[in-house]
């Protein structure tokens, strides 16, 4: 499970960006909602952040698919949205993945001692579109 932080809301302005994973634009271009941008804060891999232990646990009834939104927003101490998001928080001041990948993790920290980080140089050459288009001219497209 992943913690995310808002980070903007727009109004129908979708970044142009995440259009391309769209396979129906007309259902983005369709929407008059907000948008909202993320950034993912941490990732947990417990058992106790699953749906079947927050059914088992009483936290969630059977027939929720956890697919909506969810708020405790003017809710009861006791209230079964707030129970939920509150265990949840919980259990993300516990234990923190703070990385998906070794190579984003925090190598000066004693407990990841998997050797140094190395910074590579690669010599990148754009050509002058200019003198390309004039090269093809004279010599054809094949060398």
């Amino acid at each position: 499970m992943y913690q995310f932080k808002v980070l903007d809301q727009s109004g129908n302005n979708y970044p142009i960006e995440q259009r391309k994973y769209w396979k129906m634009k007309e259902e983005i271009d369709s929407y008059t909602g907000n948008f909202s941008v993320f950034q993912k804060v941490c990732k947990l891999d417990k058992t106790s952040l699953t749906r079947d232990y927050f059914i088992q646990s009483g936290l969630l009834p059977k027939t929720d698919t956890l697919q909506a939104r969810r708020t405790d927003r003017n809710k009861a101490l006791n209230h079964p949205i707030k129970l939920l998001l509150d265990f949840i928080a919980d259990q993300f001041q516990t234990d923190r993945i703070e990385y998906d990948y070794p190579d984003e993790a925090g190598l000066e920290n004693e407990t990841f001692p998997e050797g140094a980080k190395q910074t590579v140089l690669v010599n990148k050459y754009e050509r002058n579109p200019e003198a390309r288009a004039k090269c093809i001219e004279i010599h054809g497209t094949r060398c």
